[in-house]
C-alpha cells in the first residue's frame, strides 16, 4: 500500500516528466519552425533577384534597340549582358526546384547560356549603331524570355508571400508546378542564335568558349559513373555498396556535355542527385534536396565557421582535380554557409574558375557542391604575364578616392567586361558599399569590373 507521501512523491515525479517532455516537444517544434522560416527566406530572396534580374534585361534590351549610336547601345547591352551573368552565377540557388532536371538545364542552356553569348559576341563588334534583321529578332528573342520568366516569377512571388504562413510539402510542390509552367512555354521558343550563322561561325572560332570540357575524353559505362558517384559521396550517403546507387536522370549540360544524374537506391526520395559527366565521369554537381537536412545520414550537428570550413576542404580532396583551390570567399546567410574555391597558378587566381561548396552548419550536412564553372573553358594561351606594372596601375588609379593605401593588387583572371579569360590587377578598395575590390586590365589599364560582397 502506498502512503500518502509516497503519492505526492509520484505526482511531483510526473510533473517533472511532463514539463521536461513538454520542454523538449517546445524546442524542438522551435527549431522546426526556425528551420521552415529560413528555408522561406532563402527562397523569397531568390525568387525576388531572378524576378529583378529579368525585368532588368527586358528593359535594357528595349533601350539597346531604341538606342541609335554604337556608344549607347554598347552600354545598354553591356548592362543586360551583366545581369545574364548573375542569373548565371545564381543557377544553384535559383528558386527552380523542379525534379525534372533535364527540362532545367535546357531553360538554362537555351535562354541564359546562349543569350550570355549572343550578347558576347555582338559586344565584340566594332559598330552596333547598325544591326542586322537577324540580331534584332534574336535580341527580341532574349527579351521576350525575360519578359516571360519575370512574369511568372513574379505570379511565383506572389504565391510565396501568400503562403508563408502555411509553407510546407503542399506548397513547394504547388511551386515546382508553376516552375514547369515557365519552362513548357519557354520549351517552344526557338533557341537563341540558331539562325544566325555569322554568331555560328564565330562559335566554332571562338577560343574562349572552346568545346566540350571533356570531349577529348572517353565515355563511361552507366555503372562505371555510378562506381564514381558512389566514391566521390562514400560516407555522405548510407549505402555501402555500389550496387544500391541508382539512375535519377539523364540530361546534357553545355560545358560538359552528356550527363547522369544519380541517387542512393535505399531511399524513395534520395536526399542528395550526383551529376557526372558521362565523358571521363567527372563528379560536375551535388545537390541536397531534403527539406530536412539534420535527418541526413551524415549530418555531424552543429559546426562552427571553421569546422565547416574543413569539411568543405575534405570535399574539395574527394573531387580531387589535382590543381591548388584556394578559398577566396566566404558567406554566411542564416544558417547557411557558403565557401568559394579558385585555382592558383604562378602566382595569378583564376576567379573565373570557382568551386562553391554550401553546408549547413546547424546541421552540420552537406547541402551543395557545385564545380560545374571550374570546368568552362578557356583558352590556355591567354595572357599570363601583365603587361602594366604595378606601379603603372598605381597611377593609373592613383585619383580614385576609394582605393586602399594598405592593400597589395594581385592578379587575378575573370570574366571581365572586355571580354572572358582576361588578366586583371585585383585591387582593394574603401568606401563603396558592398563593393571590395576594382579590377583592371593588366595589359591595357582598362576598368574590367568589381566585385560585390553582402
Amino acid at each position: 500500500m502506498f502512503n500518502k507521501q509516497t503519492y505526492l512523491w509520484i505526482i511531483v515525479l510526473l510533473l517533472i516528466g511532463l514539463g521536461t517532455a513538454s520542454y523538449f516537444l517546445f524546442e524542438a517544434n522551435e527549431k522546426l519552425q526556425k528551420h521552415e522560416e529560413e528555408t522561406f527566406t532563402r527562397l523569397s530572396e531568390s525568387i525576388f533577384q531572378h524576378s529583378s534580374y529579368s525585368a532588368q534585361i527586358e528593359q535594357q534590351l528595349a533601350e539597346m534597340s531604341s538606342a541609335t549610336t554604337h556608344e549607347d547601345r554598347f552600354a545598354h547591352m553591356l548592362d543586360a549582358y551583366s545581369n545574364l551573368s548573375s542569373l548565371l552565377k545564381s543557377q544553384y540557388e535559383s528558386p527552380f526546384l523542379l525534379e525534372d532536371q533535364l527540362q532545367l538545364h535546357s531553360y538554362w542552356d537555351r535562354y541564359i547560356v546562349a543569350g550570355k553569348q549572343y550578347l558576347s559576341y555582338l559586344l565584340q563588334q566594332d559598330d552596333l549603331s547598325e544591326l542586322s534583321g537577324v540580331e534584332r529578332d534574336n535580341i527580341e528573342r532574349i527579351r521576350e524570355a525575360a519578359h516571360t520568366t519575370d512574369e511568372h516569377v513574379q505570379q511565383m512571388r506572389a504565391y510565396v508571400t501568400d503562403e508563408q504562413n502555411n509553407w510546407g510539402d503542399e506548397q513547394a510542390q504547388k511551386l515546382n508546378a508553376m516552375v514547369k509552367e515557365l519552362l513548357d512555354e519557354t520549351d517552344t521558343y526557338t533557341p537563341i542564335g540558331e539562325d544566325d550563322a555569322a554568331f555560328l561561325d564565330d562559335q566554332d572560332d571562338d577560343t574562349s568558349l572552346g568545346p566540350l570540357a571533356f570531349e577529348d575524353e572517353e565515355p563511361l559505362s552507366e555503372e562505371a559513373l555510378a562506381e564514381e558517384a558512389f566514391l566521390f559521396m562514400d560516407d555522405l550517403w548510407s549505402i555501402d555498396d555500389v550496387n544500391d546507387v541508382e539512375k535519377d536522370f539523364e540530361g546534357s549540360s553545355s560545358v560538359a556535355g552528356d550527363l547522369i544524374g544519380f541517387r542512393a537506391a535505399e531511399r524513395e526520395e534520395s536526399e542528395y542527385i550526383v551529376e557526372v559527366s558521362v565523358r571521363g565521369g567527372h563528379i560536375i554537381q551535388v545537390q541536397h534536396h531534403d527539406q530536412t537536412a539534420k535527418d541526413a545520414d551524415h549530418a555531424k550537428g552543429n559546426i562552427n565557421k571553421e569546422e565547416a570550413q574543413a569539411f568543405s576542404e575534405q570535399i574539395l580532396t574527394r573531387w580531387d582535380e589535382e590543381e591548388q583551390m584556394v578559398l577566396d570567399d566566404f558567406e554566411e546567410l542564416d544558417d547557411q554557409l557558403t565557401f568559394t574555391f579558385y585555382p592558383k597558378r604562378d602566382g595569378i587566381a583564376y576567379e573565373n574558375r570557382p568551386v562553391r561548396i554550401e553546408i549547413d552548419h546547424h546541421a552540420g550536412v552537406l547541402l551543395s557542391f557545385q564545380p560545374l564553372p571550374y570546368y568552362h573553358v578557356f583558352d590556355e594561351q591567354g595572357e599570363t604575364q601583365p603587361q602594366l606594372t604595378e606601379d603603372e596601375i598605381s597611377r593609373i588609379t592613383h585619383d580614385h578616392e576609394m582605393i586602399d593605401a594598405d592593400g597589395e593588387p594581385t592578379l587575378s583572371v575573370i570574366n571581365g567586361h572586355s571580354h572572358s579569360n582576361v588578366l586583371t590587377y585585383r585591387i582593394p578598395v574603401d568606401g563603396i558599399a558592398r563593393v571590395s575590390h576594382i579590377y583592371i586590365n593588366a595589359t591595357n589599364g582598362q576598368h574590367e569590373g568589381v566585385r560585390f560582397v553582402d
